[in-house]
């Protein structure tokens, strides 16, 4: 048998290619932690119409003795991903083994899709599990209504970093990210002007497991946006923020016109009382509307859970609130029943 030969090269650092956003990879933007060689990887999936998670079958990912990251791929392999290289990833193949060339013990594995129900969930910063302690995202209102599942317990797939969770039947993934708004128009530091907003492109940007499309089956999907919205700009109405939703809400519908959506209320915030009514006429819209623009199920956590209710809320309390927006593992595990619910709804 003839012996393997291989090739390597180094994935572009910048890593900025068109069908991942371009300049919308920036740190702290949708692809924040995932890792040039990550990229640059999918990216080759992509052209070659494979699953767009890298994969151990045909990709090593390894370091050599200065620290530099490497990519190594066969001979014959590299002969049908060459063209897909950058300028610099060409200039950096060689044909044998980088000095001090070790494979990482922490690289992905090829991970297929397992059976059951995958709930994909999408919001901001409470969402992303801000506030809650080393930003858990196994402690979020759809994690923990997973976990009440009688012999479900989500475990990540990965690392404690990874945003995809797995237990016997179902796989949660967290693509949220803090600042993000339904329109994502406003600058606050994070580039959030930059994100994009096609809910495919950001599902491969920020997760490592196989790609969002409109064949999928078992897919759930969920929004928690909104608040942002009507925080950043003191003069949007409910109604305007109802508006943007629907704008994204029919672009979702249009591009997976058969995954279940559910859709979150916004709970009350400690800015001030002018805030609180505006997230309470949104409210008011999407509980009456939601299900004409096209989303299947409602989670109504301000109106079910009254520690984050408009009316009844208290959002000094350090229980339920962590800093008058953010709230508490607690207050998760009180959301969880109301998305459980909506989640069964449409399962």
């Amino acid at each position: 048998m003839a012996t393997e030969t291989y090739k390597w090269f180094q994935p572009e650092a910048t890593n900025r290619r068109a069908d991942y956003g371009s300049d919308a990879i920036l740190d702290n933007g949708d692809s924040a932690e995932i890792t040039p060689e990550s990229l640059t990887i999918r990216h080759i999936c992509n052209e070659l119409s494979l699953p767009k998670n890298y994969t151990n079958q045909l990709f090593k990912i390894g370091t050599d003795s200065g620290a530099n990251t490497w990519v190594r791929v066969s001979d014959e392999t590299y002969s049908s991903i060459s063209s897909y290289l950058t300028s610099s990833e060409t200039t950096s193949v060689v044909s044998s083994s980088p000095s001090g060339w070790s494979v990482s013990s922490t690289q992905a594995y090829f991970q297929p899709r397992g059976r059951g129900t995958t709930v994909i969930v999408n919001g901001d910063s409470i969402t992303d599990a801000l506030g809650i302690t080393s930003n858990n995202k196994k402690l979020i209102y759809a994690a923990q209504a997973i976990d009440s599942i009688s012999g479900e317990t989500l475990a990540n797939i990965e690392s404690s970093a990874d945003r995809t969770l797995q237990s016997k039947n179902y796989r949660l993934i967290n693509m949220a990210l803090g600042g993000s708004s339904w329109a994502n128009t406003i600058d606050q530091g994070n580039n959030e002007d930059l994100y994009p907003l096609p809910e495919s492109l950001r599902f491969n940007q920020r997760t490592r497991t196989l790609p969002l499309n409109a064949d999928a089956t078992n897919n759930v999907f969920s929004y928690w946006l909104g608040t942002n919205d009507l925080s950043y700009d003191a003069t949007l109405t409910g109604a305007q923020c109802w508006t943007r939703a629907t704008t994204r809400i029919t672009a979702f519908r249009a591009q997976f016109p058969n995954i279940p959506l559910i859709l979150c209320t916004a709970i009350k915030r400690s800015e001030s009382s002018a805030l609180n009514d505006r997230i309470n006429d949104y409210n008011v819209l999407m509980r009456a509307n939601y299900s004409s623009a096209g989303v299947d199920a409602l989670a109504d956590f301000e109106n079910e859970v009254s520690v984050v209710n408009i009316s009844t809320g208290d959002t000094t309390n350090t229980t339920y609130y962590t800093d008058g927006v953010h709230i508490t593992e607690t207050t998760h595990g009180l959301l969880a029943p109301v998305f459980l619910t909506a989640l069964n709804s449409v399962t």
